[in-house]
């Protein structure tokens, strides 16, 4: 389909009465309940009118990452006028998804007789809503708060399949959206999983993703020659140890090997002082050091690699994991679906990026800065 456009919406910034619950208009006439202003962008009809005479239109999602539409659209297109920030675009995004909206939040100047549009998620309003406080012990409760606890009214749900337990707090001012991913503290870091946003739903995924039986062969369907660098860079086992400074104690375990078959050995020295309280046993050193392998995927290659569509003609979605052979070093590897492209025009994915997930998510800094400190 072609994209369609839409008027913004009502904005509740500003339009709240002396309740905090009511939509007032200039006027002070009541225009719709709290949280259902929304109600009137059904997305029902055409709106303003379909996009028809764009020249591009591209969505590119990645993994709790980015979220947006680039459109690119002529001087002389019917509806050009009618372009302008905030303003609504609704596209297909992917091959699974209804259309989704895109609030513009920029327009070029003319070149060439063209302007590019950039949109973002409809989700990404919640930028600018406030969360309220709260300290609970759930990922359903966590964003149970983030939805309902909150300063201004919002239309958004934000839902989880995550039953696993642990402390999330929110405990300054800041936005619901801050709160996704991205830093310490967030529902990403601690509770993990793969966000979802259909409209003006968002769910954060156990998994989202699934394993269709798709095999990438470095060297056949795959050509990346700076892919044989991040073989090399590969570890095939830890060597783990625990130190006290103050007391002059150090206790290591020899070097835990990862599980395959390698044609060569690279250890990395892995620093667990920060991981007990009291000194460990051995065994205890091997557990965890076996625990951090399978968490950061210790003898698999680190994959990253971008393919267009041509490159491939079975479906892949986001966050889907696939399979990659590099059968000449006799190791084989998984890797996620971390970024899309779809073209909106054509109706198929441009191009799919596949990757180490734990390296690509949102919280990557906070991860980063994880892993100096353990080394």
């Amino acid at each position: 389909m072609r994209p369609v456009l839409y008027k913004a919406g009502l904005d509740p910034v500003g339009l709240l009465d002396s309740d905090g619950k009511t939509l007032i208009d200039s006027a002070g006439n009541t225009l719709l309940a709290s949280g259902d202003w929304y109600s009137q962008m059904s997305f029902s009809n055409f709106g303003i009118g379909a996009l028809t005479d764009c020249i591009s239109c591209e969505v590119t999602e990645e993994r709790n990452g980015g979220y947006e539409l680039e459109m690119v659209y002529p001087f002389t297109g019917v509806h050009f006028n009618d372009l302008e920030t905030r303003r609504i675009i609704l596209a297909k995004p992917n091959y699974a998804d209804d259309p989704q909206p895109f609030r513009i939040y920029q327009i070029t100047t003319p070149i060439n007789g063209v302007v590019s549009v950039y949109a973002r998620h409809i989700v990404y309003d919640l930028e600018g809503v406030p969360a309220g406080f709260c300290d609970v012990t759930s990922a359903s409760a966590a964003c149970s708060s983030l939805q309902n606890d909150t300063g201004i009214p919002h239309p958004f749900t934000i839902t989880t399949d995550i039953s696993s337990s642990a402390e999330f707090a929110v405990n300054y001012p800041s936005s619901v959206w801050s709160w996704f991913g991205g830093k310490e503290g967030s529902l990403l870091d601690i509770y993990g999983g793969e966000w979802h946003y259909d409209q003006y739903t968002a769910t954060l995924k156990a998994a989202r993703g699934q394993d269709r039986g798709v095999v990438i062969r470095y060297g056949h369907n795959l050509l990346d020659l700076e892919q044989e660098a991040n073989i090399a860079d590969m570890y095939t086992g830890v060597l783990p140890f625990w130190k006290n400074d103050t007391i002059g104690e150090l206790v290591t375990a020899g070097i835990v090997d990862a599980d395959g078959m390698f044609g060569f050995r690279r250890i990395l020295t892995l620093d667990m002082s920060m991981d007990f309280n009291n000194k460990p046993t051995p065994l205890e050193l091997v557990n965890k050091a076996r625990t951090y392998m399978r968490s950061n995927n210790v003898g698999s290659p680190v994959v990253n690699i971008t393919l267009d569509f041509a490159q491939t003609n079975e479906r892949v979605d986001l966050c889907d994991t696939v399979t990659v052979l590099f059968e000449k070093m006799g190791i084989t590897a998984t890797a996620k679906c971390i970024k899309t492209v779809w073209n909106v025009l054509k109706d198929r994915y441009s191009s799919f990026q596949f990757g180490d997930a734990k390296t690509t998510i949102a919280d990557t800094i906070v991860d980063l800065q994880k892993a100096v400190n353990r080394r």
